[in-house]
Formats: C-alpha cells, structure tokens, sequence
C-alpha cells in the first residue's frame, strides 16, 4: 500500500472512534463513510468490510470503506461504501487511498473481478 495508507481493524473501537471524529467533521462527509455503515453492512448482509485510513503526523486525513461484494450474476468486486449512495475516498489523500484499494487485488490476497469506486470527488471535476 502507498506510504502512510492502511487497512483498518474494525473490531478496534479506539481506531472506529478516531475515524468517525475524522468523518463527522470532514465536508462531504455521508453516513456512508462511518465505520458504524460498513459494521452494519457485513454483520446484515455477510459483505467483508474493508476500511482504509490515510494518515499525515499519525492524524488521519483520509478514509476509503470498501465493501467485499460476492453475487452469483456479478462476481466478485471490492465497492466503496456497499449499499450506500455516495461515498468513496473522503479527505486529503484520494489518490493514495485509490492507489491502496488496488493493492489487495494486485498481491492477490482478494482476487476479484472488478472494483467500484463511487466518490464525491467524480463530480467536483
């Protein structure tokens, strides 16, 4: 992964209330970036959670929930914010984070097919 972006624990709850700190007062900011969403998700519909942090100065300043979705029709894919509308990358670093969700698929730790990135910076372009 890039400098400074890893993959979160989200059974850590320090780490879960550093991040929603971080979301709850980052601009763009939707439900869908919590940590509490990608919990939900997995624990209801048994999607793996997936959650990158980008960190500066050991301050976060950016965050990446990737969902491990698994369908018959669709195969496998990581997706930012399963089941949610919006989201992506958040913060400072969405090109580190972009580049840290590719690593897991290029080290084939989770071959999939495909990844979907939905993000409130597509449309600021």
């Amino acid at each position: 992964m890039p400098v400074g972006v890893r993959e979160v624990d989200l059974r850590d709850t320090v780490e879960c209330a550093r991040i929603t700190a971080f979301v709850e007062a980052s601009d763009g900011a939707t439900p869908f970036h919590l940590p509490a969403w990608s919990l939900a998700v997995q624990d209801g519909c048994g999607q793996r959670a997936h959650y990158l942090v980008s960190e500066s100065g050991g301050a976060i300043d950016g965050v990446l929930p990737l969902t491990e979705m698994r369908s018959p029709l669709f195969g496998r894919a990581l997706v930012s914010t399963g089941f949610g509308v919006d989201g992506g990358a958040l913060g400072d670093a969405v090109e580190a984070l972009s580049a840290g969700g590719l690593e897991p698929c290029a080290a084939d730790r989770l071959p999939f097919d495909r990844i979907a990135r939905r993000s409130c910076t597509d449309r600021l372009g």
